[in-house]
């Protein structure tokens, strides 16, 4: 099965997954698992050394077994940020 990967660039998008990561710094580092196959999501923050205007500081690398398991993921990261 090949590995799913999405880069996350958009600034809305970097601006809640960033929240998500300050808001998870207090909960037990546990991996998130695709629904379907059980296999870990890895979120890895890539940081930009050129900070132009308008460009984003970094960039969110997700990567899992399936498509699926990444939107997952994203879904979980909306529903955190909800409560």
């Amino acid at each position: 099965m090949e590995r799913a990967t999405r880069r996350v660039t958009d600034p809305f998008e970097l601006s809640a997954i960033s929240k998500f990561k300050e808001k998870m710094k207090s909960s037990p580092e546990e991996p998130r698992l695709c629904p379907s196959h059980g296999e870990a999501v890895n979120l890895n923050f890539v940081d930009f050394n050129d900070n132009s205007v308008g460009a984003p500081p970094f960039e969110a690398v997700f990567s899992g077994c399936c498509e699926a398991a990444i939107q997952s993921e994203l879904e979980f990261i909306d529903r955190t940020l909800a409560q």
